[in-house]
């Protein structure tokens, strides 16, 4: 049983100057209800980002309010043939915090500066072993259980949940590396695995709330950029994914966090300075 957003599209805008990013997004309804037969999500989010020559890292907090469920077939075989849409649930809502940091170890020829904003050039191919923590905060809700009623005989009835909250904590260790063609155009491409140490509690209709319980699991997080950039402008797509997944009471609960960005930016020339981050 699947539940996702019904498009995760959203529409923002950032400023950087130097080694700080701000960036905030949120959906647009004329461009999101292209599919009103999956019910409508509501999101938005804010990041904030430091991006030095050794090291980097970010705080993102989203949220999501309204979910369908991709595979209704679950419920029955023949779902389509009796419907034209797709079951969703207003009620559930998510909100993740998300924190990262990251230290190159080749960071005399690999730039993380040059991949996210080409706020410096890198001229030649280059890439470099990464290592770092990330911290995770994750709570979903709803007023009922995520099992439809339907499927509750072939649950377990300490698995109808209808609320989680983790928290993860994992050291990271893996490879980046940025191919540069023609100076100006660059892909990037990266793999940075981890230890996770996760704690979570659930909400079970019709039982106590559980204590939080810890266990190590294993995660990964993969990315991929293109762009290409001008002396004022620049472009780019990235993508990165991380995933977990859990076994427990005899059913497997996985968490897919998918970020796809596409964005234009021009530079500009500041014609003032801001003293605290000059100097830095």
């Amino acid at each position: 049983m699947q539940y996702r957003p019904n498009s995760a599209y959203c529409w923002g805008i950032g400023i950087d100057y130097k080694w700080l990013s701000l960036e905030a997004s949120t959906q647009i309804k004329s461009f999101l209800d292209h599919s009103p037969n999956k019910g409508s999500t509501k999101s938005s989010s804010l990041r904030l980002a430091y991006t030095g020559k050794k090291t980097w890292g970010s705080v993102i907090g989203t949220y999501y309010s309204g979910f369908y469920i991709s595979n209704p077939t679950i419920l029955g075989e023949k779902w389509f043939e009796k419907n034209n849409f797709y079951p969703y649930r207003r009620d559930i809502n998510t909100f993740m915090l998300f924190a990262d940091f990251k230290y190159a170890f080749n960071n005399k020829k690999y730039f993380q500066l040059a991949t996210l904003w080409q706020l410096e050039d890198q001229k030649r191919s280059a890439g470099s072993l990464v290592t770092g923590l990330s911290f995770a905060f994750f709570e979903s809700k709803g007023k009922y259980s995520y099992v439809p009623e339907q499927l509750w005989d072939k649950f377990p009835p300490d698995t109808h949940y209808k609320g989680s909250t983790i928290i993860d904590l994992s050291y990271n260790f893996g490879y980046v590396h940025t191919f540069v063609f023609k100076k100006r155009a660059f892909l990037h491409l990266g793999f940075v695995p981890g230890i996770m140490l996760q704690s979570r509690k659930e909400s079970t209709l019709n039982y106590p709330p559980e204590n939080y319980h810890e266990q190590f699991i294993f995660s990964y997080e993969t990315r991929m950029a293109l762009g290409y950039g001008l002396t004022y402008y620049f472009g780019m797509t990235t993508s990165r994914n991380e995933f977990s997944n859990l076994y427990m009471k005899g059913a497997y609960l996985s968490f897919n966090y998918t970020y796809f960005r596409v964005y234009f930016g021009r530079r500009f020339k500041v014609p003032f300075k801001v003293s605290f981050i000059d100097k830095s």
